[in-house]
């Protein structure tokens, strides 16, 4: 895949929040390009949801400010929450649930089981349309949500630690699908996660975030060729990058290697 490394889709411009009189986020700067794929990575309860929220319009920032190179694009954002489950509708049919956005959008009920059929085929996804969600796996569950945010052919995609429930193979598995629909799409990604082999694995940037309250503690270009296998975890360049990152998180918390 070519990346468009020279188009800017986004960048936040100091952004800090605070909750309840704590300051959670402080003075975050980051330039967002086309295309890319962004793992966000640090530990429990530093505002990587919230800085997501903020990123989707879902809150404000108390200071700073989210700038979009071209305003159409803030109407073409997706979002993939943690709690996938509790956003899928059990009294749907998979189809439905999948065209939701459509539905919205107020296209014929036909249109959308079609769409959503014509997606499941062109990423050789196996699930039954007619089924509902409680029949499903959770690696299943979870595509159906994935599915229901690029239905809409968004421009950022934000996933939020997606695969945090799951276990190896099925994680795995569903590492390599995502990179697949990126692939295709062609929208940019940001990917929170908490599993820094997963942040470099899929990434063409991890972003480190640490410190209280919580700042950017560096940006690191991940130049491992595409596409990636599994053989490239053991690579040298993968560990090389990875000790890189470890160096760069655990001095924060005065940890060393």
């Amino acid at each position: 895949m070519i990346i468009n490394s020279l188009m800017k889709l986004m960048s936040l411009n100091n952004i800090s929040k605070s909750f309840n009189g704590k300051e959670i986020l402080k003075n975050i700067d980051l330039n967002i390009k086309q295309e890319n794929f962004i793992s966000i990575f640090g530990p429990n309860a530093t505002g990587k949801t919230t800085l997501l929220n903020i990123i989707s319009g879902l809150l404000q920032a108390d200071n700073g400010a989210v700038v979009w190179e071209n305003e159409f694009y803030k109407n073409r954002v997706s979002y993939v929450f943690q709690n996938y489950r509790e956003t899928l509708f059990p009294w749907k049919r998979v189809w439905e649930n999948i065209s939701l956005p459509l539905k919205l959008q107020n296209v014929k009920s036909a249109e959308c089981k079609d769409r959503a059929t014509d997606l499941l085929g062109k990423f050789a996804i196996n699930i039954d349309l007619e089924k509902y969600p409680y029949q499903l796996s959770g690696g299943q569950q979870q595509l159906v949500a994935i599915l229901r945010a690029i239905i809409t052919d968004p421009v950022l995609l934000l996933l939020d630690e997606p695969f945090s429930a799951l276990d190896f193979a099925k994680k795995f598995e569903l590492q390599q699908k995502i990179l697949e629909i990126w692939h295709e799409i062609k929208a940019t990604i940001i990917f929170v996660s908490h599993d820094l082999d997963e942040a470099i694995y899929l990434a063409d940037e991890v972003v480190l975030l640490g410190g209280t309250p919580t700042g950017i503690i560096s940006n690191v270009k991940v130049e491992i060729d595409r596409p990636r296998t599994p053989g490239d975890l053991l690579s040298k360049e993968f560990v090389s990058y990875k000790r890189l990152m470890l160096d760069n998180f655990l001095s924060t918390q005065n940890i060393m290697l």
